[in-house]
């Protein structure tokens, strides 16, 4: 193997290394986002300890993305520099892309999730590799049951 070819594959290898410890870090700092989700926090609450999520699928329990045969609501919210909060109708189109503050974010979700009914909120974070995601379960007064 020639001294280029040798240098281009450690340099590939050290590459390959990086991006692997760069994604286990990734993973354990969700996975201590997610161990301190504690059963009667609110919505706000978990979205402040789970800091950082990229998207989240919110429905009530049993009708949300595996079962569009059920009508919904299901809604997605979208962070970062702007918040969006949009109902996704049964056959998957987004409605209502409108750009929203954080605070009126979270006062909408809160409201959703104290309809009466149970609901699941999936937060997913954007990472090297495969993405990572959290699962928190909401009661019908919008206080976490469990993150399990």
């Amino acid at each position: 193997m020639g001294h280029w070819k040798k240098v281009v594959a450690g340099s590939a290898a050290i590459a390959a290394i990086a991006l692997a410890s760069m994604a286990g870090l990734q993973a354990r700092t969700v996975g201590r986002k997610a161990s301190g989700v504690r059963a009667g926090m609110s919505f706000a609450e978990v979205s402040r300890q789970l800091d950082g999520w990229a998207m989240i699928n919110a429905h009530p329990r049993g009708r949300g993305t595996q079962n569009r045969a059920k009508v919904g609501p299901e809604y997605f919210g979208y962070s970062g520099e702007v918040y969006v909060l949009t109902p996704v109708q049964p056959d998957g189109r987004e409605t209502d892309l409108r750009k929203i503050s954080r605070a009126d974010f979270e006062q909408r979700l809160e409201k959703l999730l104290s309809d009466g009914e149970p609901w699941t909120v999936y937060f997913n974070f954007r990472m090297i590799g495969r993405d990572s995601g959290v699962l928190v379960r909401f009661d019908g007064g919008g206080k976490v049951v469990d993150n399990r």
